[in-house]
């Protein structure tokens, strides 16, 4: 009860509260001066490599109590050439299925009569959809579909993500010179299931988090050799959503493919793991049942963030001048408790609740609260002697005589902060146009 009311009794002091707000102007000069540390560049991309989100599914690993997808088909085209693509098309088109979609850019013209092939089968299969890239920059190659008027749906294929980065968003929509551009995998779901797709644009989401539901051996996957030899049962393509894609299971392979949170290193990955065509699968299975992840809003990551490091200050500024022997060890071990404990609850929340809530920024705030707390000890020192600044602290309790000193110890503290607060911003540089940055695809034409 003493110890409940002498946190009670310091929470409410106006230097905690000071404390407190000086952690996140601390943290925002942290996030607008480019420190440029070359010695921490490989801490800095493997802790911005991942999030709660992550650890929850590589941890769990629930998606693997998850049954195949019986409603999507994958194709894998391997290194078909234009003719070979335009026999799968027509063979996939006599199956009758719900839709087809052609994860293959044809950014050029190649030999007219092969293209008057390909061009014909792509007009002959009402429910197919193009694939197209979306660039924003003015100097860059044009990114649409040589065949995109031969067919009434197209999508942009770009994910959202840093590059190299993990592919944990995708934008369904996009506006670009006055239209309304679709995501792959939304006109997909447009061309195969009407009201689903309405239920996408009804949340009006400018980023989706992608809840990874299935590897890509829990999709039942074909190859186009075995297709147009007729060893595939119509059946098996009949009524289903079809996509056409490169995909290959060897890891050494690296073609297409990209990091997700379902890699099996989770800090510092190093090898991708997933094919862009088995993306948008998870992703069309995430609209078609209806499993979005929800995601805390902005406004209540910073409330938490604000509320939980100015309880976690005063608890701090009591120990600080009721227990200083001990203080570090003591508070050292507190932080460390505390990050194990928001990774866990971060776990709990993608397991039970199917949601993604931000606690980096509350993470910061705990990290740098003691070493803000000592610069605030020595400026309140001396506001107190200059200006006769009314503090809790004194000579008796300064953590050091000298401020600078005290200044270089918070700054060598927060750089290790900066690279914690650096996950909360996953989404990479923000581009000025969309607010998002969509990586380059590494997949060339065919």
């Amino acid at each position: 009860m003493n110890l409940y009311k002498q946190f009670m009794k310091y929470l409410l002091k106006r230097d905690t509260i000071l404390a407190t707000v000086a952690v996140f102007l601390v943290m925002g000069l942290l996030t607008l001066i480019p420190l440029n540390l070359h010695v921490l560049d490989p801490l800095k991309m493997a802790l911005t490599d991942i999030s709660f989100n992550d650890l929850s599914f590589a941890t769990l690993k629930s998606h693997r109590n998850n049954a195949m997808d019986e409603k999507i088909v994958i194709v894998n085209i391997g290194y078909a050439d234009r003719t070979e693509i335009a026999a799968v098309i027509n063979k996939i088109n006599s199956a009758q299925p719900k839709a087809i979609g052609l994860d293959v850019l044809f950014l050029e013209p190649k030999k007219p009569a092969v293209d008057s092939l390909l061009g014909l089968a792509i007009a002959q299969t009402s429910n197919i959809v193009l694939s197209n890239k979306l660039s924003f920059e003015k100097d860059s190659p044009d990114g649409r579909n040589y065949f995109t008027a031969s067919s009434k749906y197209h999508g942009y294929v770009n994910f959202v993500g840093e590059q190299p980065g993990v592919i944990r968003y995708f934008s369904p929509f996009e506006k670009l010179n006055d239209s309304i551009h679709y995501s792959f995998a939304a006109a997909v779901v447009k061309a195969a299931d009407e009201i689903k797709f309405k239920t996408l644009q009804k949340r009006s989401h400018n980023l989706e988090l992608i809840n990874y539901s299935r590897q890509a051996d829990q999709y039942f996957t074909i190859d186009y050799i075995g297709l147009l030899a007729g060893k595939v049962n119509p059946t098996v393509l009949q009524n289903k959503i079809v996509l056409v894609g490169f995909t290959d299971s060897k890891p050494s392979n690296i073609e297409d493919k990209h990091f997700t949170p379902l890699n099996e290193k989770f800090v510092g990955k190093s090898i991708p793991d997933m094919n862009g065509v088995v993306i948008h699968a998870n992703i069309i299975s995430m609209i078609l049942e209806q499993h979005y992840i929800k995601k805390s809003p902005a406004w209540l990551n910073w409330f938490l963030a604000v509320l939980i490091t100015w309880f976690f200050m005063g608890f701090v500024v009591n120990y600080y001048l009721n227990s200083h022997y001990w203080f570090h060890l003591v508070i050292k071990t507190i932080q460390l408790l505390v990050t194990v404990v928001f990774i866990y609850i971060g776990i709990l929340f993608g397991k039970y609740l199917n949601s993604y809530i931000s606690l980096s920024a509350a993470l910061g705030g705990i990290i740098l609260s003691v070493d803000v707390l000592y610069f605030y000890d020595g400026f309140a020192s001396w506001a107190n002697r200059k200006f006769g600044f009314k503090t809790l602290f004194d000579k008796t309790h300064h953590c050091d005589e000298n401020i600078c000193n005290t200044f270089f110890v918070l700054m060598g503290n927060a750089l290790m902060a900066q690279q914690t607060f650096l996950v909360y911003r996953l989404n990479g540089a923000v581009n000025q146009k969309t607010g998002k940055q969509f990586s380059r695809l590494k997949l060339g034409s065919y």
